[in-house]
């Protein structure tokens, strides 16, 4: 911000960014850096002589790092910064009204195990926005088991994952 802060407006500059993965895990600076101004472009771009080439991954599930970001961004306003910020949320799927009754239904069940009596399923999603707002909870969770084919019955009143 302060290098963007000194530049001239209508000035542009570029950041070269990269990917890192540490301990498993993996970290991008392109999707956590804050970006001042407008963005214009971003390129990627191969990077060579790369660590992540000479990783041999027992799993075989990540695709080597072998790229760079290149972001550039242009200062259109003297006084005002306009800026984008990342920010990460965290709902629990049961309170979402973005859900469906599949979804929430499909994710008591995998909480439970894959396996469960629709009385756990009822417990499950007791006190949660989803149950409070409809008036008998018990009939739709029944009703999505059964119109859903991705849900299996595997005795009576017992339900699984398909």
């Amino acid at each position: 911000m302060k290098y963007y802060a000194s530049m001239m407006l209508g000035a542009r500059m570029s950041i070269l960014m990269g990917d890192v993965r540490r301990n498993g895990r993996f970290y991008s600076m392109l999707s956590d850096i804050v970006k001042p101004g407008e963005l214009q472009q971003i390129v990627v771009k191969i990077q060579h002589n790369v660590q992540s080439g000479n990783q041999v991954y027992s799993n075989r599930n990540y695709v080597p790092i072998a790229h760079e970001y290149l972001m550039i961004i242009r200062k259109n306003d003297t006084y005002w910064i306009s800026f984008q910020m990342p920010k990460q949320f965290t709902k629990d799927i049961r309170d979402c009204k973005m859900a469906t009754w599949r979804d929430v239904v499909a994710a008591a069940l995998r909480r439970l195990g894959g396996t469960a009596h629709v009385s756990e399923i009822y417990q499950e999603l007791k006190g949660h926005a989803k149950a409070e707002k409809n008036r008998n909870p018990e009939a739709k969770i029944r009703q999505t088991l059964q119109i859903n084919s991705m849900f299996v019955s595997k005795e009576r009143g017992v339900w699984q994952i398909a």
